[in-house]
């Protein structure tokens, strides 16, 4: 199942992070100082008071930004001081974007690689802008928790309908090219009569029951993006000996058929769409989705690696280890098939104290089927 996004748990937010020095510089993790006592003025209007708890706390010295030992005493801005509030207000505000956060300069400064705090990686570097910018956020929302999220709609690019090859509606092609391999390597799960049978059966003895069930399998149009290749090439899925050639020989034998069926061209009296992907639906629809006070949230905007992180601005972030048969899939999600995604018990112990606080929580996750065919993969 597709874990897309969002796994939110509501609550309490704050958020952000930038550092100082080169632009190219990153400073090695380790553990925050203390928080230090604020001691300076109070501030002088609601707007900095809600600048103060949503975004300078994560960035004074002892947040978690580590902005501070740049930005709090030698380099300006100095958005990040301690002696201060109201002049570390001032010093932010031409920083950020009141009408669109996400393209505030301190937001995009992050998303360039500076400073990040959780890594130089570009999965880290992500998660730092984004956790920027839901701090800059809370600061103009006025509760300091966040509020309804709205995405900066940009239009989609235009997608040409071209021609197309579709499966025949026999079975003699895949009989003759790729089935035989599926027989000789596959056939040890993905037969209904296999002894630890596992569908979809598309090794199946009859050929004519296999066939509609590879079909979801293989890519007549890039058969190098076809699933029977991918599970061999990219996920190592029982290679006969090894996956990379393995995963060449079944490309081949997919591209050999689809050489055969000729392309269907679109009839040019018709009225052709050019909707958007389910890939550009699936980002687009998170707009407009209620987050204040949420305590934890995993976008999996990363797209690879082995760390999802959590961009809620609560401190500590609950940033996930991925491990097990686990996959990044596009449109912001992860198919988990015997894997886990799992955050460390220190860190976890932010849910506890902060449901048991109010004796209240709810969870929001957006899930698909990885297959249509409702079958197990």
């Amino acid at each position: 199942m597709n874990m897309k996004p969002i796994l939110a748990v509501l609550l309490a937010t704050l958020l952000t992070g930038c550092g100082g020095g080169s632009s190219t510089q990153q400073k090695a993790p380790s553990s925050l100082p203390p928080p230090v006592t604020y001691s300076g003025p109070a501030a002088q209007t609601a707007d900095i008071l809600h600048f103060q708890n949503s975004l300078w706390a994560n960035v004074r010295n002892g947040g978690v930004a580590r902005c501070a030992g740049c930005h709090g005493v030698t380099q300006n801005p100095l958005f990040a001081r301690d002696d201060d509030v109201n002049l570390a207000w001032e010093a932010a505000d031409p920083l950020i974007n009141r009408n669109d956060p996400g393209s505030s300069r301190i937001v995009q400064k992050m998303a360039s690689g500076h400073n990040c705090w959780l890594g130089s990686n570009q999965g880290a570097v992500q998660a730092c802008a984004t956790t920027m910018q839901a701090w800059v956020e809370a600061w103009l929302d006025g509760s300091g928790t966040g509020g309804t999220r709205q995405i900066q709609l940009v239009a989609p690019p235009d997608h040409e309908v071209g021609q197309s090859r579709n499966f025949p509606a026999d079975s003699a092609g895949y009989a003759a090219n790729v089935w035989p391999l599926t027989r000789q390597y596959c056939a040890g799960c993905h037969d209904s009569s296999a002894a630890t049978r596992q569908s979809p059966f598309f090794a199946d003895a009859d050929v004519n029951s296999a066939y509609p069930a590879v079909k979801t399998k293989i890519d007549l149009d890039d058969p190098d993006q076809s699933r029977l290749v991918l599970r061999l090439r990219n996920e190592f899925h029982n290679c006969w000996n090894d996956c990379a050639a393995n995963a060449t020989t079944m490309e081949n034998a997919i591209r050999a058929w689809a050489q055969q069926i000729p392309p269907t061209e679109v009839d040019p009296s018709l009225v052709i769409s050019k909707a958007l992907t389910m890939y550009q639906g699936t980002v687009a629809s998170g707009g407009s989705r209620y987050e204040g006070s949420q305590i934890a949230l995993w976008e999996f905007k990363e797209a690879s690696g082995s760390t999802a992180y959590d961009t809620s601005g609560v401190q500590p972030a609950i940033n996930l280890s991925l491990s097990g048969d686990i996959r990044w899939v596009g449109g912001w999600g992860i198919d988990i098939h015997s894997g886990k995604a799992q955050g460390s018990t220190t860190a976890s112990r932010k849910l506890r104290d902060l449901i048991t606080a109010t004796g209240q929580y709810s969870v929001e996750a957006w899930a698909a089927p990885a297959n249509v065919n409702q079958e197990d993969t």
